[in-house]
């Protein structure tokens, strides 16, 4: 919603030169962070977890008609 209201209002900072006024939304996770991890452990984990589930969760969710 957040990027809905705002994606016009942005665009037009970006294109005025005006990067004072632009920011990053980072407000509606905040609250759902609980730890703060080096990027490579947070890499090594997407990596392990899109293993998992390209090897075993995708097959067993796949039906054959």
């Amino acid at each position: 919603m957040q990027v809905l209201v705002s994606s016009a209002l942005m665009g037009s900072f970006v294109a005025a030169g005006r990067d004072d006024y632009v920011g990053g939304f980072a407000g509606q996770v905040s609250g759902i962070i609980h730890e703060i991890k080096p990027a490579a452990e947070v890499v090594e984990e997407m990596v392990e977890e899109a293993a998992d589930i390209i090897t075993r969760r995708l097959w067993a969710s796949v039906q054959v008609r």
